[in-house]
């Protein structure tokens, strides 16, 4: 097997280091070498960003539309959610008081490190208010989605 291969986008001869691990490919390495892998990624994330921001302003119109037509709707369901969980608005309120008092500063996600973080509970009990863990939205859901996971196998 030769030490160099040549990227398909780029044309040049590279070292073997120079290519992502691809387990399908016969050789186990990406036909691009990560230069111009990367680049592609940077493009397609560049164009999806773009696209979600353009559905987003053509589907805001309809959005308020909705909201405004349901609004009696949106606001029962918010109302029964508070009256189902009010230990919870509790601890989201006592938490939100004590970080607009700079009590509590929102830190990092725990898992990745985004700086847009968002607080979890593990208890809603009146003395854990204030303890929570910062987690991404993505990641918060996914602890939130694997603990109903396991409350329906055990419940």
């Amino acid at each position: 097997m030769p030490a160099i291969k040549q990227c398909t986008q780029c044309r040049v001869a590279k070292s073997l280091a120079e290519f992502h691990k691809r387990i399908r490919s016969k050789d186990g390495l990406c036909s691009y070498c990560k230069e111009c892998a990367n680049a592609a990624a940077r493009a397609d994330q560049h164009r999806n960003t773009l696209a979600a921001r353009r559905y987003r302003q053509q589907h805001q119109e309809v959005r308020n539309q909705y909201l405004a037509s349901n609004r009696d709707k949106k606001s029962a369901y918010n109302k029964a959610h508070r009256d189902k969980y009010p230990e919870r608005m509790e601890a989201n309120g006592a938490l939100g008081y004590a970080v607009k008092c700079n009590r509590i500063v929102p830190e990092p996600c725990f898992c990745c490190g985004r700086s847009d973080a968002e607080a979890h509970h593990s208890s809603y009990a009146p003395d854990m208010w204030l303890t929570v863990t910062w987690l991404c939205h993505h990641h918060h859901s996914l602890l939130h989605r694997e603990a109903n996971a396991v409350q329906r196998t055990v419940g």
